[in-house]
């Protein structure tokens, strides 16, 4: 359906609209006008999903970093096209039309929504077999189908029901520390640990009767001691310590951009993706979680703000760039949890920040002059965290 055949269509619907398109402005192209016109028509009961699989027939397929930006792409396609249902059905009160150029994307969107809805524990061959006695053209397109069957293979895994989150605060540096673990396997990730609150943390884990694999660091920090080389001591055995191996400090395990991390017996993943800007090195950590969408952005990306950019490697352009392009296309719904905050928030989402974060709303340029006139004093534990923090905390 034509863009330009939905103003017409509006006046007899009063459900919602999604409109699917590569582009991230929402314009086909198509005689008749744009996405702009058909939000207008459908008073403001339309949302836009940029939906391209393209990008994943463009990846060689070599490496596990290859996949992990498959399941990231598809994943985070397919949770933004459930936002976007949820929000204008009003909790299946609604209809909602899926439409875009051709209706072979609206009809892959469609199927995978009904596939993963309807009948996830079905034979997906014979479901696309199915929809294209239906008509639906998207089964002959190589990356729909693909984006489809990579849904379908995530969504069937094990591990459906949601990790345990436990967030944990530090009051002098207001750093928040995150315990994730799997309450059928009692395996478990510390993130951003404290030395000061790493005897709390290990108690807490005791008595939860969870054995931490991993305890990540989302960066250097330069306002308190990391708590992972004190928690390797305090557990046993000894959580394997993560950070970035671009940052220049030590760990048992350095990771790059879309690493993947696994835990509870392969259960659950982690998928890395750097953010560098307030340190060269600085990480967020994706975990796409039984429908939600989980992202612990360290200092890259805070409720209403950012992390500074005036040392340990910081760059303004690479932070914007960074926030822009990795984290603001995550869904709208991605739970934010950052490594700090200091008005008592314990956490955003993706699509508030992308509206109301006074920074990163701002133009590029408007960004970099407003982080070179924050004349913010050093932490006042600077080389002392980070000496420490290079080596573990040790």
């Amino acid at each position: 359906m034509a863009i330009g055949d939905l103003a017409e269509r509006a006046k007899a619907f009063d459900g919602g609209l999604v409109y699917l398109c590569p582009d991230t402005n929402g314009d086909d192209g198509v005689a008749g006008g744009s996405f702009g016109d058909a939000l207008q028509a459908f008073d403001g009961r339309a949302a836009h999903v940029p939906f391209n699989p393209q990008f994943l027939v463009a990846l060689p397929f070599v490496n596990p970093k290859d996949e992990s930006k498959r399941v990231i792409h598809a994943l985070g396609l397919y949770s933004a096209i459930e936002d976007s249902l949820s929000q204008l059905s009003g909790g299946g009160k609604r209809s909602v039309l899926i439409t875009c150029k051709s209706n072979r994307r609206a009809g892959c969107a469609y199927a995978a929504y009904d596939f993963v809805t309807n009948h996830l524990n079905e034979d997906l061959d014979a479901f696309l077999a199915t929809s294209k006695a239906q008509g639906l053209t998207f089964v002959d397109s190589e990356p729909m189908v693909l984006w489809l069957k990579t849904v379908v293979e995530w969504k069937r895994k094990p591990g459906s029901r949601p990790l345990v989150l436990r967030q944990l605060f530090e009051k002098t540096s207001s750093t928040y520390t995150y315990l994730l673990y799997d309450d059928v396997t009692k395996e478990g990730i510390l993130i951003d640990p404290v030395k000061e609150t790493a005897q709390r943390d290990a108690k807490l884990a005791g008595e939860l009767g969870v054995t931490l694999r991993y305890a990540l660091n989302t960066h250097v920090h330069a306002d308190h001691i990391t708590g992972t080389g004190l928690l390797k001591t305090l557990l046993s055995p000894p959580p394997a310590s993560v950070i970035s191996k671009v940052g220049g400090a030590e760990a048992d395990v350095l990771v790059d951009d879309y690493d993947v991390l696994s835990f509870a017996n392969g259960r659950r993943h982690i998928f890395v993706l750097s953010t560098p800007g307030h340190t060269v090195g600085c990480l967020s950590f994706v975990v796409f979680d039984a429908g939600r969408t989980l992202v612990f952005t360290g200092d890259a990306l805070l409720i209403r703000g950012c992390g500074r950019t005036d040392f340990q490697g910081g760059s303004s352009e690479s932070l914007y760039d960074a926030v822009h392009s990795r984290l603001f296309t995550l869904p709208a719904s991605a739970l934010v949890l950052p490594a700090h905050n200091y008005d008592g928030l314990p956490s955003s989402t993706i699509g508030e920040e992308r509206t109301l974060n006074p920074r990163l709303t701002k133009s590029k340029e408007e960004f970099v002059s407003i982080m070179a006139n924050l004349n913010l004093p050093p932490p006042a534990k600077l080389d002392e965290s980070v000496s420490a923090n290079l080596k573990c905390g040790v």
